[in-house]
């Protein structure tokens, strides 16, 4: 008797693990790589300008982001510390190099934040109309990512998983708007040992 009680006792540990990881999986993939355009409104001249770059992501709050087009840039973000990297505009010279960038870690804070789903959270609250969804931050969560809300939008509304991801709007508290449209979103199995570190040499 105390075995089955014990048997059934990891059964259904095994299946709140199961189910916590299919809402997690279900959505924001626990590793994904990203090819994508980012466009945004100058605060200069007012015309949207746009580039092209790659990110990768993996939970908890790993992320590493490269801009190839119009200027080169690394990103990089762990749980511990963050990296920015401009490389030189003549080979052979010394590129830019920052680390712990204040307010750096907004997008990885961010796809942390969506392994909640789209259902109403004390992170944020969801809105879906067909194929968009509005997510609303709480104040506090808002003010930590210093944005006010997202929105996604979907290929198709009858297929809301985050690898069927069209374009995502970030809607920032000083109202300045980013979006990010996904030319390839797939999620993958891992990653390289040192891929979420930049070192300082």
């Amino acid at each position: 008797m105390r075995v089955a009680v014990v048997c059934l006792f990891i059964f259904f540990l095994g299946m709140i693990w199961n189910s916590e990881g299919a809402t997690r999986e279900s959505f924001v993939p626990k590793k994904f790589s990203a090819k994508f355009t980012q466009q945004y409104k100058s605060q200069v001249s007012g015309k949207i300008k746009s580039g092209n770059g790659t990110l990768d992501y993996e939970f908890p709050s790993k992320l590493r982001f490269e801009m190839i087009k119009p200027d080169p840039i690394i990103f990089i973000t762990n749980m511990t510390q963050n990296w920015y990297y401009r490389p030189p505009f003549i080979e052979g010279e010394k590129g830019e190099l920052k680390r712990n960038v204040k307010g750096g870690n907004v997008f990885a804070d961010f796809f942390d934040s969506l392994s909640e789903g789209l259902k109403d959270n004390d992170y944020y609250k969801v809105k879906v109309v067909k194929d968009k969804a509005t997510i609303t931050f709480s104040d506090a969560h808002g003010a930590e990512l210093g944005l006010n809300s997202a929105m996604l939008w979907f290929k198709s509304s009858k297929n809301l998983r985050f690898t069927n991801l069209k374009e995502i709007t970030l809607i920032y508290k000083d109202e300045r708007e980013t979006k990010i449209i996904f030319d390839k979103l797939a999620s993958t199995k891992s990653f390289a040992k040192n891929h979420f570190y930049l070192s300082d040499k």
